[in-house]
């Protein structure tokens, strides 16, 4: 949780800011490994997808990684449902 409110200050598209990304791309994905803290691994993930989202796209690899990695916690949580609204389709506007 300290990452969310370091990274909340860096300046948007700054190096500090790039690697404090990455630092939350990491902490996902071993909150998910470890396996102990789904509701952790949700609320750093779905803040951090957005982020992702927002300066790199939707198609870039990290933030596809961050997406499935975010797909997983929704998973280990008990809310499959909430992975369909992580993949865009045909049908959303």
């Amino acid at each position: 949780m300290a990452l969310e409110e370091s990274a909340a200050s860096c300046p948007p598209g700054s190096d500090p800011d790039r690697r404090m990304t990455r630092l939350r791309w990491w902490a996902l994905w071993y909150l998910n490994e470890l396996g102990d803290s789904a509701a952790q691994a949700i609320a750093v993930g779905e803040r951090l997808l957005a982020d992702q989202e927002q300066a790199l796209g939707t198609d870039q690899p990290d933030t596809l990684t961050s997406r499935s990695n975010l797909a997983n916690a929704y998973q280990d949580a008990g809310r499959g449902d909430d992975t369909r609204k992580l993949k865009p389709g045909p049908s959303d506007p």
